[in-house]
């Protein structure tokens, strides 16, 4: 699983934290889209995200730049991100 990262991705409208498995190879805003999808399959908490959500920083709230990859992110110490 080295091609893979495991991210923790908290989701504050439904309270919950999840852990993925995401490709180091893809970038943010594929992770978006990819979250917006899999929660359009799967609501959790009543949570249905749009095209407008976006992930952030867990820490700092700072959204994040959709032009990183998930390796570039791995720069941060543990990575925990929140989709909002």
């Amino acid at each position: 699983m080295k091609n893979k990262m495991l991210v923790e991705i908290f989701f504050p409208a439904c309270g919950r934290t999840l852990e993925f498995r995401i490709p180091r190879a893809y970038y943010v805003f594929q992770v978006n889209e990819l979250l917006v999808r899999f929660f359009a399959e799967h609501p959790i908490g009543g949570y249905v995200p749009d095209e407008n959500s976006m992930l952030c920083d867990a820490k700092t709230g700072r959204i994040l730049n959709g032009n990183l990859s998930i390796s570039q992110l791995e720069r941060m110490d543990n990575p925990k991100l929140m989709l909002i």
